[in-house]
This record gives structure tokens, C-alpha cells and sequence, in this order.
């Protein structure tokens, strides 16, 4: 296949807890080189710093993303996108309403991450899940690091 057409409405829709993720272009589809999201971010409190083995670069369609790493924060608004090398800790919230993104992930590691994140049962208690989220991560290599407060202090 030399092309691969994603209507409106199209992918699978991957419910992460933090959002969900419908992806508009798989693994599968291009060569294992890039997967691509798009992302219906809900606002929350921001979940701690962490890497992954991929690079991901987030463009912003709708709402506001705060984006925190280790030495830097960011204000991205519609048409700011940003660009994370892998293993950069780090961790972004969407204000409310809510935000939506595109999201672009090197290799094909990340889809099998939220598809992953998206099986756990949603009755589990807070440390049932949590505990079961870090198993996850470990699996896909992703690591949680200090708190984003301490980081920009």
C-alpha cells in the first residue's frame, strides 16, 4: 500500500484517562517509522514528569496545553506545536474546557502503550490502577520522574 486515507472520525479511540488518543495513522500503516494521534486532552492536574523512548511533536488545534520539563515551561495556544526528543522528562496539561492536538510519535512504541493504558478496567481503586500504570510503563520503557512543581521551582 502506498497511501492510507483516515476520514473524519476514523482511527481507534483510545481512552488514556488524561484523554484519548484516536489513532489516525498506526504503526502498521507507516512502516513502523511514526505514528500519528489526534488527541482530546482533558484538563487536570499535571501527572509527574516522565520519559519515553519516542519523540513525539504535539501541535495544538483547539484550547491551551501547558507544557513542563525539567528546565523549561511553555504556553502553546492554537498553531504552537512542540517537539520532545526521547527521554526528555517531562509532562503538559490541558486548561479547561479541554484541549485537542495532533500528535506525531517516532517508531511504534507509542500505540501500543495507550492501547495498553486503555484496557485497565475503569473500577479499579486509585491504587490498583496506578499500580497496574506502572507495569505498563515499565513494559514500554516509559519512566516516572520527580514532581513538575520541584522541577521548575
Amino acid at each position: 500500500m502506498n497511501s492510507h486515507y483516515s476520514a473524519p472520525g476514523d482511527g481507534v479511540a483510545l481512552d488514556t484517562f488524561d484523554g484519548v488518543h484516536v489513532a489516525k495513522a498506526s504503526a502498521a500503516t507507516t512502516g513502523g517509522a511514526y505514528e500519528l494521534f489526534e488527541v482530546d486532552v482533558r484538563p487536570g492536574p499535571l501527572v509527574p514528569l516522565h520519559t519515553s523512548p519516542w519523540g513525539t511533536t504535539a501541535y495544538v488545534l483547539e484550547g491551551t496545553i501547558t507544557f513542563v520539563s525539567a528546565t523549561e515551561q511553555h504556553t502553546l495556544t492554537p498553531g504552537a506545536s512542540i517537539t520532545i526528543t526521547p527521554g526528555t522528562p517531562y509532562t503538559w496539561n490541558a486548561a479547561a474546557p479541554g484541549a485537542r492536538i495532533l500528535a506525531f510519535t517516532t517508531g511504534d512504541g507509542a500505540g501500543s502503550f495507550f492501547a495498553d493504558i486503555a484496557r485497565l478496567p475503569r473500577d479499579r481503586t486509585m491504587d490498583e490502577t496506578m499500580s497496574a500504570m506502572a507495569d505498563i510503563a515499565h513494559r514500554h520503557g516509559v519512566s516516572v520522574g520527580t514532581s513538575p512543581k520541584s522541577a521548575i521551582g
